[in-house]
């Protein structure tokens, strides 16, 4: 008999981007409920040059934009827009907005390793 799971495409089947693991503090600024800004501190999971996956101490809703900085393990630091694509518990997986030529290189540099 068939598995009902196996028929189902896997929510990772749209990456567009490999993701590399990444365990670094990130800073992020949302709007919350109130639209008061509300400074937030998580770590990733990974990155890849169109998204990242962090882990939050509170979830944020989908479609949620945010803007946050990233420490690269180099030292150096990526501010980005993104937007909640996924979020499961505290981990959510955001999609990078609008990133500069030298953000995506610093991105896939990164990735490729």
């Amino acid at each position: 008999m068939p598995s009902v799971f196996r028929s189902r495409p896997s929510i990772y089947a749209s990456r567009v981007h490999q993701r590399r693991p990444l365990d670094v503090r990130v800073c992020l600024i949302a709007i919350d409920a109130n639209g008061e800004r509300v400074m937030i501190y998580g770590r990733t999971r990974d990155l890849s040059v169109s998204g990242a996956g962090l882990t939050l101490p509170s979830p944020l809703p989908y479609g949620t934009e945010i803007a946050l900085q990233i420490r690269m393990p180099r030292g150096e630091a990526l501010a980005l827009r993104a937007v909640v694509m996924r979020r499961q518990g505290s981990r959510v997986g955001v999609r990078f907005l609008q990133t500069s030529a030298e953000q995506r290189l610093r991105l896939a540099e990164f990735c490729r390793g």
